[in-house]
């Protein structure tokens, strides 16, 4: 693998990391009276998310799709990213026919 290739997929695996830990600081700080409009009344004023009042929606939206069945993903995402981030990413770029392989 070339040194610029190399480069690409530690940059990716950098940038989906640091998304994955976004992602779980607004999901252990969840708080469902700290979101307005969310499920428990009454709510409070204040955002007790981390990450103010995105970390409050986008969490509240996690859980209202997935249910704690998200902790799942976050799990899956952290293996995807820590087996991305080895080299041994799960898909190989095929430059004979353009496409990623499984």
């Amino acid at each position: 693998m070339s040194d610029q290739s190399r480069l690409r997929v530690d940059l990716a695996a950098c940038g989906l990391f640091f998304a994955e830990l976004v992602v779980a600081l607004c999901l252990f700080s969840h708080d469902p009276a700290g979101t307005p409009g969310g499920p428990v009344y009454p709510a409070r004023a204040a955002h007790s998310n981390l990450l103010g009042a995105p970390g409050a929606w986008l969490a509240t939206s996690l859980y209202e799709c997935l249910g704690l069945t998200v902790y799942l993903l976050l799990a899956s995402w952290f293996v995807l990213v820590l087996y991305d981030h080895c080299g041994h990413g799960p898909f190989v770029f095929d430059s004979r026919t353009q496409v990623m392989l499984p």
